[in-house]
């Protein structure tokens, strides 16, 4: 059988990043953010949006998760809502989760819900992505670009995001969300409805002590734990929300996922500048790119007109 453009892909890794001498991970993250922006380019459906939900114990009501999309193999992400000038065609997502995915699935199908496909621009990889030896991968995170702006209505929506880097949320009931595995063993049993499940946020220094986590990178993160409940495998790049604001992108968590260890999350305040910066470099480029556009209009214009004399 023919092989695709990504099984191709997915070849040339193996044997590239055999012959380094690179640790892997560093590999694999290096060579699939060569190749994440094309993979998008190629693929039309590679991003979806679904209707429905469902949580581990209850039903919900849709417009309560609406902005949650599944890019990819399972991973979660979402829009986000108004930070000063952004728009309607940016959504964050956690860097590992886009790297980890060595196969893109988008052909998925969920019965009985109707799906909205879309294709990325671009992506921002955030400057400081990386592996820190002993605990995992920090500034977690990155925006995609949609090629074409959503049109909001009852089934999708967007979500503001805390711009508070000192509230502490001890103690507090914060909602999670995605599209992961529902075994609690790792057995790969994935749902065809967005699961959604309320913890509580723990302290940044129990927290710390269990993963082992220096304080300097704590105060980036956000962590909760509830016995017998977590988020689990491929539920990585899902909103953390709390007070109907995004507080944070889930990174990792304990395995199994029985709520042992705390879940970890990408706290998002500690990254608004940076957000804030990629946000505002695009605007500028995309208003120069519509401005010399309209140069060589007017150009053409003008050398049309001179070719009736």
């Amino acid at each position: 059988m023919r092989k695709t453009k990504l099984e191709v892909h997915k070849l040339i890794y193996k044997e590239h990043c055999s012959r380094t001498s690179k640790l892997l991970f560093k590999c694999k993250t290096e060579y699939y953010s060569n190749k994440i922006a094309e993979v998008g380019r190629d693929q039309k459906k590679l991003l979806k949006l679904t209707n429905g939900l469902m949580g581990n114990t209850n039903d919900v009501v849709l417009p309560s998760h609406q902005s949650e999309i599944e890019l990819s193999n399972r991973f979660g992400n979402f829009f986000l809502g108004k930070i000063e000038t952004i728009g309607t065609n940016l959504c964050l997502v956690n860097e590992s989760s886009a790297y980890e995915n060595e196969e893109f699935k988008y052909d998925l199908k969920f019965e009985g819900q109707p799906l909205t496909y879309f294709t990325p621009a671009s992506v921002q990889e955030h400057d400081q992505f990386k592996y820190v030896l002993g605990y995992g991968w920090i500034n977690d995170l990155m925006l995609l670009q949609l090629r074409k702006p959503l049109k909001f209505g009852p089934t999708i929506n967007k979500i503001d995001m805390d711009t508070d880097i000192g509230k502490n949320y001890t103690g507090e009931l914060c909602t999670i969300t995605g599209w992961g595995d529902t075994d609690v063993n790792l057995g790969k049993i994935f749902p065809d409805r967005l699961q959604v499940q309320t913890m509580p946020v723990v302290t940044d220094d129990y927290c710390g002590t269990v993963w082992n986590i220096p304080k300097k990178i704590m105060n980036n993160l956000i962590c909760l734990q509830k016995n017998n409940t977590d988020s689990c495998l491929h539920d990585s790049g899902g909103p953390l929300v709390c007070n109907k604001k995004v507080v944070g992108i889930l990174t990792t968590g304990g395995e199994p996922c029985n709520g042992k260890k705390p879940s970890i999350h990408t706290r998002t305040s500690a990254n608004l500048n940076w957000i804030k910066g990629k946000m505002n470099t695009k605007n500028k480029k995309n208003k120069k790119d519509k401005k010399n556009k309209n140069n060589q209009k007017g150009k053409g214009k003008k050398n049309k007109k001179n070719n009736r004399n």
